[in-house]
């Protein structure tokens, strides 16, 4: 018996790569300050065979074997299927699985999404597991512009943003199956109409949600309603629940210094038919100088309501979020940080490659010199064609946080 299944792993090495292509990808960051300590490591491995391809996804912090992940992506006639599987090593333990089903009928997309959660999962952001449901999605085109999404779960929904799991360690599992609250009852169903042409540049949104338990509620929104001038309009919306209505009118603020100026703010108002006026939160100014070389320039009155992703720091601040969660301050309130400058840098490097390079100088009341607080940096350089050298160096007052420096690599094959 051990010398058939001998032979078949054998058989599977030889034959298998004639039969299609292996890939792969290897990422690695190190920490260096404020001590050496592996962050984290991930192996990703492909193998693609006809319209098929398989991978696995292997992940480590310095916890240990975090995650092993595999997937299935591919197409069955007019009908194309994704499946996911996510492990915990450490647990060890099933974490979480998810089935699509997608097809287009002459310009209508359909898709079945089914999902499963583990019992070692939640506790901090959700529920604890275990849980699974279904949702169903279709999607269709109104004329030209406008846009049709009906949505229907059993014990699961879509969010716009995926699914998140989230490990101690930082490291992060997005997906777009939200298998709670579980069941594969119904739960809700979703209509919702976009871009509905009006007139003088005017669109209609519509969306209406109805849970088990009865109506949910019904919106109703005008986009760019009135344009002032220099790039200035208004939303206009209005939301109707069971227990309440809620009007709101968003101010866009584009079009200064081609886009290059942008305002935070919300509007103030008395009751639901008092406007006061325009509550400004903070601007960013921000130009292009050459493809991804860029300068900008954010200050803000209300630093709590800025945020960024909790696993990457360094990306783009989020205003005023609905849900924080997998999010965390961008700005550090302790030190009574409140603007920051931004510096883009990239160019042609090496073996047809682009290197790139971000800056970051905050500044707040409890800095140092200059009331600055924190210097980030992060450089990208490609040092062969497959292969990629990262660093990451943050400075800071001794007051405010700590310095640390990690580098990394990626080597793709």
């Amino acid at each position: 018996m051990k010398k058939a299944i001998f032979g078949l792993v054998v058989l599977a090495l030889v034959v298998l790569p004639g039969l299609g292509q292996l890939s792969g990808e290897w990422s690695t960051t190190i920490g260096l300050l404020p001590a050496p300590a592996l962050k984290s490591t991930s192996l990703t491995l492909a193998y693609t065979f006809n319209s098929w391809q398989v991978k696995s996804a292997s992940d480590w912090a310095a916890a240990g074997w975090v995650w092993q992940g595999f997937s299935a992506q591919g197409g069955l006639g007019p009908v194309t299927l994704e499946g996911d599987l996510l492990f915990g090593p450490l647990v060890p333990a099933f974490l979480y699985g998810q089935v699509i089903a997608q097809v287009s009928l002459a310009g209508v997309d359909l898709g079945l999404y089914t999902a499963m959660l583990g019992e070692a999962v939640g506790g901090t952001y959700y529920p604890p597991g275990p849980t699974g449901g279904a949702a169903v999605k279709v999607t269709a085109p109104l004329g030209d512009v406008a846009k049709l999404t009906a949505s229907t779960g059993f014990g699961a929904s879509l969010p716009e943003d995926g699914f998140t799991i989230h490990h101690v360690s930082g490291l992060t599992k997005t997906y777009a199956t939200n298998p709670y609250p579980g069941g594969f009852a119904f739960t809700y169903a979703l209509l919702a109409v976009e871009g509905l042409p009006l007139c003088c540049g005017i669109t209609f949104d519509l969306e209406f949600s109805f849970l088990k338990s009865g109506f949910d509620y019904i919106e109703f929104v005008m986009k760019d309603a009135f344009a002032i001038c220099c790039g200035i309009s208004f939303d206009l919306g209005v939301k109707f629940t069971t227990t309440a209505k809620t009007i709101s009118v968003t101010p866009k603020f584009a079009g200064f210094g081609e886009a290059c100026f942008e305002v935070y703010g919300d509007v103030v108002g008395s009751g639901l038919y008092l406007w006061e006026g325009i509550r400004v939160d903070g601007f960013k100014i921000q130009c292009t100088l050459a493809e991804c070389n860029y300068i900008e320039f954010v200050t803000t009155f209300n630093p709590d309501l800025f945020y960024t992703s909790a696993t990457a720091p360094w990306s783009n601040l989020v205003y005023n979020p609905t849900s924080t969660v997998g999010l965390q301050k961008f700005f550090d309130t302790a030190c009574g940080e409140f603007e920051y400058i931004g510096l883009g840098f990239c160019g042609a490097g090496c073996c047809g490659g682009m290197y790139h390079a971000d800056l970051r100088i905050f500044f707040g009341t409890n800095g140092g010199l200059f009331d600055l607080t924190r210097l980030l940096a992060t450089m990208k350089v490609p040092v062969m064609a497959n292969f990629t050298f990262d660093v990451e160096l943050a400075i800071a007052a001794a007051q405010c946080a700590t310095t640390t420096l990690a580098v990394g690599w990626t080597f793709t094959f």
